[in-house]
């Protein structure tokens, strides 16, 4: 496992954006309960797949929302709240790459819950082999929308909540100007391996 620290720093490192900012968004998760805490030092908090999960979605989700890193909560709430459109498609294929974690998922899931299963599925040696453009994230805005495509599938579209305003059935926002901002294998192999390692006193 890996202490808070570790994760921002790993996050930085692949987003290809400052450690500064990463700690922004990171301490907004972790002051209202977003984020694992305890201690520092050699009592440092352990990492989980959520928390992962979480950081990635604040901080790549709050371009296509137009907001901030004093917004992480409401943007890690807004986008972990979608749920699933349907059954999740090509389970099988998908299954075969070394995603059953992933595909265990239920009908109707939330893509909080798959984002962090995603993130599980990582750290695997079959994730390890595979084409940096093989996995894709999508976060689309101003209406909360995602996508999880896993080689020629697109696994999951995840769209509104009874507390956002739904899609169409295209899987697209009824807006007619739509932000997008992606993440693909790299960033998720990169959370998962440092899942996976022994934790650190190495904390902020």
């Amino acid at each position: 496992m890996a202490t808070p620290g570790q994760l921002v720093q790993v996050m930085a490192n692949v987003l290809g954006i400052s450690k500064a900012t990463v700690v922004q968004y990171d301490r907004v998760l972790s002051e209202h309960g977003l984020r694992s805490k305890h201690g520092r030092g050699t009592s440092a908090a352990q990492v989980t797949s959520r928390d992962a999960a979480n950081l990635l979605t604040a901080i790549a989700a709050s371009s296509p929302l137009g907001l901030s890193a004093k917004d992480a909560v409401e943007i890690c709430k807004r986008f972990s709240a979608l749920v699933s459109g349907g059954p999740a498609r090509a389970k099988a294929e998908v299954s075969k790459l070394g995603f059953k974690r992933l595909v265990s998922l239920p009908d109707g899931h939330s893509f909080g819950k798959a984002l962090a299963a995603l993130v599980e599925c990582g750290g695997q040696s079959e994730f390890s082999r595979m084409d940096d453009g093989a996995v894709w994230v999508q976060f689309s805005g101003p209406i909360a929308s995602a996508q999880i495509i896993v080689g020629n599938w697109r696994f999951g579209i995840y769209g509104g909540t009874r507390k956002y305003k739904r899609l169409s059935r295209s899987g697209r926002s009824e807006r007619g100007l739509i932000h997008t901002s992606s993440v693909n294998t790299p960033t998720i192999r990169a959370l998962g391996s440092l899942l996976m390692q022994p934790g650190t006193s190495d904390d902020h």
